[in-house]
């Protein structure tokens, strides 16, 4: 299953309502556009998901049977004094019976192999989840993150953004913007530098310095 989407899709296999409960909090704190269903072991599709949560010896029996044909992971959550089937099925993560939050986040980043973490609020944010970063001109240490759906602030200045960004394709458009190149939609010549069109339709002007950049992209 591929991780370029700008969404994970995660099963939950557990009679415990309230673990079942906090996994779901976790995940859509940690993740955008996450979605999350309640499993039944005999009628899941274990390859319409990227992480598998189990509490059950049982359900953990019938989804590791067809483990060799598909590429989700299976997290195990033992109940109390049951870690040991962990080795017995060889599952792709264990936490512990009432996981910590951070718990959950590191294993579940590690499965996803996902990139460098880019934390905002009390979450993670992919680069490509980004169409652009720009400056707050009232609060130098915060930066305006456009995302698809909304824009949030992040804790970062624009320039520190910028050198954890600039290797996922973005690229510094003026002192106070950087641009994700998949969404430029045009760039158009004028007067010695390049305005740029975004997919959302917001234009930035560059600064001449970051001309030979934005168009060696």
């Amino acid at each position: 299953m591929s991780h370029t989407s700008s969404s994970f899709r995660f099963g939950i296999a557990s009679s415990n309502e309230k673990l079942h409960t906090w996994l779901k909090v976790v995940i859509e704190r940690t993740f955008f556009d996450s979605v999350v269903h309640a499993l039944n072991p005999d009628r899941t599709k274990l390859e319409d998901y990227n992480v598998l949560f189990v509490d059950s010896s049982t359900a953990l029996v019938r989804l590791r049977a067809t483990k060799s044909h598909r590429q989700s992971k299976i997290v195990w959550v033992p109940p109390r004094g049951g870690a040991r089937e962990h080795h017995a099925f060889h599952v792709d993560g264990l936490l512990s019976p009432t996981p910590k939050q951070a718990e959950i986040r590191e294993l579940l980043c590690k499965l996803l192999e996902l990139p460098e973490e880019l934390p905002f609020r009390d979450g993670y944010l992919k680069p490509d989840d980004i169409l652009y970063c720009t400056s707050n001109k009232y609060h130098k240490s915060r930066t305006y993150l456009k995302l698809h759906k909304e824009i949030i602030w992040h804790g970062r200045n624009i320039g520190e953004l910028t050198k954890r960004l600039t290797p996922y394709g973005f690229v510094r458009v003026d002192k106070g913007a950087t641009a994700n190149r998949r969404y430029i939609k045009r760039k158009i010549p004028v007067q010695g530098t390049v305005k740029l069109i975004m997919d959302d339709g917001v234009e930035f002007m560059a600064a001449k310095i970051h001309k030979k950049d934005i168009l060696a992209g």
